[in-house]
């Protein structure tokens, strides 16, 4: 794990690519306090704490595979579950404790029944101080939780009013058919929930090829008032496209297919 300032210049590193205790096979998220970060190493199956003071790594291993973790604390992850390709009517997530390994909550959401909902609701958390919010690959909806209560607050339907994609089947000659059970096309890419209570979400509904939208929304005003402003993210000269945004004070870094990062400074 590397450590960088906004100059893209390494700061510090710790760990190696591996299977052991002190070593990374495939983290994905992490969560920041101070000088250290937890890290979801997803082929182990477990949380790490990252100390970059000591140069030291704490692993603590999980009972099962787990997709989109949100630490809510330093002690606390909030897990959202993958159901079977019979569920239809809630997302499942539940809150445990890292290092005991226990459930402290279950939360469950109702949503509108669709063919393959676990499919087409995958998704990823991001969080700031206050709140966490998962926001879904094909579907636009975002789900808003407080991280110091503990509690899902509600959910958000993106301007754009995309419905949930079906599974379809798909013809490859001679008469032979199979379903495709999962969506082809992901059309919500990225987010980031910024510290004013913003959360900017990245997707691919524009009409214009040269471009991707950033659309904003509050995660703390009142239903319907949620969608503040949109901005364009232009594609680089030989055409490739932006799929992961973060910000950092007035900086939007967006991260391009082949792993160009830009730096835009945002002007109010």
């Amino acid at each position: 794990m590397e450590k960088y300032d906004l100059n893209f210049e390494l700061q510090s590193s710790v760990g190696s690519k591996g299977f052991g205790p002190s070593e990374f096979s495939q983290a994905h998220v992490f969560y920041s306090e101070k000088n250290k970060i937890l890290v979801h190493d997803f082929r182990q199956t477990a949380i790490k704490e990252v100390n970059f003071l000591q140069n030291d790594i704490s692993h603590f291993k999980l009972n099962t595979y787990f997709y989109s973790p949100a630490f809510f604390s330093n002690s606390q992850v909030l897990i959202k579950y993958s159901d079977n390709e019979g569920f239809t009517d809630e997302l499942e997530f539940k809150l445990v404790n890292i290092k005991e390994g226990d459930v402290a909550n279950t939360i469950k959401i109702p949503i509108e029944s669709t063919q393959h909902a676990s499919k087409v609701f995958e998704g990823d958390f991001r969080l700031n101080d206050s709140f966490g919010v998962y926001f879904n690959y094909c579907v636009g909806r975002l789900f808003v939780f407080d991280r110091k209560e503990k509690k899902f607050l509600r959910s958000i339907s993106t301007i754009d009013k995309t419905p949930p994609p079906r599974a379809e089947f798909k013809s490859f000659g001679g008469g032979m058919k199979v379903l495709v059970n999962v969506p082809s096309y992901q059309m919500f890419m990225d987010g980031f929930l910024d510290q004013n209570d913003y959360f900017w979400l990245l997707n691919d509904i524009s009409n214009e090829k040269d471009t991707k939208v950033i659309d904003v929304y509050s995660v703390t005003e009142s239903h319907g008032n949620e969608y503040q402003f949109s901005i364009k993210v232009p594609n680089l000269t030989d055409g490739q496209e932006a799929v992961k945004i973060f910000k950092v004070g007035k900086n939007l870094l967006v991260f391009y297919e082949d792993l160009t990062i830009v730096n835009y400074e945002i002007l109010e």
